[in-house]
């Protein structure tokens, strides 16, 4: 197979696996009348780890606006998943911290991923450790090329 033809077929997995990528991440995740999406569970999972973390960090970290940060954190919020207490030095500024609930959540969500992790562990069992090894090196590679094709889109 000429090198071409094998980029060819690896383009065509990466868009499979994006594929099954997005539709893992559009599983509706509930919980006690709750249905969470990823969006808002990933925000639960940075404010579950970084206890008073802001709208602004989360923002930065996420790569999403400050605005649809805030639109998810005030639905979060409005369930009783996170509290928002305002920063005692800078009074614009309001720190993030998981409710009982959403401490709750957060569990559950570990436990999820923890059962998907598995799965795929179990998936890849008889591949050997440095053919993963190999393939984390290719994959990281290619994230590389997205970055610098994303870099060139502003020219």
């Amino acid at each position: 197979m000429k090198k071409e033809e094998l980029f060819d077929e690896l383009w065509s997995l990466q868009l499979s696996t994006y594929a099954g990528v997005l539709d893992y991440l559009s599983i509706p995740f509930h919980f006690e009348g709750s249905c969470l999406y990823q969006a808002e569970n990933h925000i639960i999972n940075w404010i579950g780890h970084e206890p008073g973390i802001t709208i602004s960090k989360l923002s930065e970290v996420l790569r999403k606006t400050p605005s649809a940060c805030s639109q998810i954190v005030k639905k979060l919020v409005g369930s009783g998943i996170v509290v928002q207490i305002r920063n005692s030095s800078n009074l614009r500024v309001y720190n993030l911290y998981l409710t009982d609930k959403g401490n709750e959540i957060l569990n559950k969500q570990i436990e999820q991923n923890k059962r998907c992790q598995k799965i795929i562990v179990d998936v890849l069992k008889d591949i050997s450790d440095e053919d993963i090894r190999i393939y984390m090196e290719v994959q990281k590679r290619i994230n590389e090329g997205y970055r610098k094709y994303q870099s060139t889109l502003g020219e």
